[in-house]
């Protein structure tokens, strides 16, 4: 609890946000990643992993302030597939091995019962992260997430977390399927905009969203940040964001950025987008913005 009157708050002297990335994530923030299913959140949660446990610019363009441990709790996928993308991208970013990164390997972990809370204290009593991953944010809630009362349990919790231990927290979280009710309407997301599965005040009560809205026509896909508390970190009105357009090589198939950040990605498989620092080896195309 803290108490000031209109006077004592202005005259305070407050020390700004720590970022952890440097424009992208500030200790103690949640944000919130989101984007359809397949479309790579994962992949790209798990290279912003790496890179803060290893000191790694992120994605050629975000700094890491300062490396740090990161908690990453794996709740989709076997541990197979995950050992996979890690050699994958450990081997195409040379990214030192390194302790820092820690994976908890779990179907669920639901923060509104006491068994999930006590899960996760634990584990960040044991490993002290600078960044805390639950992906996916579904996962970590048990029964509907269609209202605000019914989430309140579970983003009281992480509030609880991150103001207590000062971490970083990142959600991947995904849209919901189209679908089309009987009035014609689609719940799709259109032009990007966010619409996370779930309880619209999910959105609001993050600090940072960021999203990646596929045009699959044009073969392009736009990363970019619809809301933050920090405006810096809002594109401009005349800026959708960060445009990655997909090139095709004989070496490598993949997205590079085309609308002035130098974010460089490779996709492979089914496992969707991983931002990487390695285009010129893999053969993509670097295109100038404009």
């Amino acid at each position: 609890m803290a108490h000031f009157t209109m006077s004592t708050l202005l005259q305070a002297s407050l020390e700004p946000p720590r970022p952890l990335i440097d424009g992208l994530l500030n200790y103690g923030e949640v944000g919130m990643f989101v984007a359809p299913q397949k479309q790579g959140k994962s992949l790209f949660s798990l290279q912003l992993a790496m890179s803060v446990a290893s000191g790694i610019m992120f994605a050629n363009t975000w700094p890491v302030v300062e490396s740090g441990a990161v908690l990453y709790i794996a709740m989709e996928g076997t541990i197979y597939e995950w050992q996979r993308r890690t050699r994958r991208l450990q081997n195409l970013l040379q990214v030192p091995l390194t302790d820092n990164l820690h994976f908890e390997f779990q179907p669920t972990m639901y923060l509104n019962t006491t068994k999930g809370q006590q899960l996760l204290l634990d584990l960040v009593n044991a490993y002290h992260p600078a960044l805390i991953i639950p992906d996916p944010l579904y996962h970590t809630h048990e029964g509907e997430m269609f209202t605000a009362h019914a989430m309140q349990k579970t983003t009281v919790f992480i509030d609880y977390i991150r103001t207590k231990t000062g971490a970083a927290i990142w959600l991947p979280h995904h849209t919901p399927k189209p679908t089309t009710n009987a009035f014609g309407f689609k719940n799709e997301a259109r032009g990007g905009d966010s619409l996370g599965y779930g309880s619209a005040a999910l959105g609001w009560w993050v600090d940072v969203e960021y999203n990646i809205a596929a045009n699959r026509r044009k073969k392009t896909s736009i990363f970019r940040c619809p809301y933050s508390r920090i405006d810096e970190r809002v594109p401009e009105p005349e800026t959708e964001g960060i445009e990655l357009d997909y090139v095709a090589t004989p070496e490598a198939q993949g997205f590079t950025a085309g609308a002035g950040a130098r974010i460089e990605a490779m996709l492979s498989d089914l496992d969707g987008l991983a931002v990487t620092e390695v285009a010129e080896r893999l053969g993509m195309t670097k295109y100038a913005a404009g």
